[in-house]
């Protein structure tokens, strides 16, 4: 039986990135102390981080406020992240490094180009 481990996600921080997170933080009226993204519940007023659960459920809403009626969860925004490296011409050498990957094998599994992009077009 194979074990899977926790590992957290990297992301590269990108200027557009960097002032959004810039923004959330003078938008904060009160200051988190420990984590950059608590959670919005304290336990004897102390900082928790957030939950995989508090990932599901904010993308659960973003999708819904979007008005977007499929299921939309941490791991499609992954598929979708690497999806738009690889169709801007990311090699596949540097997409297992942004994915954490140890095998090449694994990062292929990502390989969904959209149709629109593929160079076999039929006429």
């Amino acid at each position: 039986m194979k074990v899977r481990t926790r590992c957290d996600w990297e992301l590269p921080l990108t200027p557009k990135l960097l002032e959004a997170l810039r923004a959330y933080w003078r938008a904060c009226k009160v200051k988190p102390k420990v984590y950059l993204l608590p959670t919005r519940f304290k336990t004897e007023g102390e900082e928790r981080p957030v939950t995989d659960k508090d990932v599901w459920h904010a993308c659960a809403e973003s999708a819904r406020r979007a008005g977007l009626s499929k299921r939309l969860g941490p791991h499609t925004l992954r598929h979708t992240f690497a999806t738009h490296l690889i169709e801007s011409g990311t090699d596949l050498p540097t997409l297992q490094l942004l994915m954490g990957h140890e095998k090449l094998q694994d990062t292929t599994l990502y390989l969904h180009p959209r149709r629109d992009h593929s160079s076999s077009k039929r006429y």
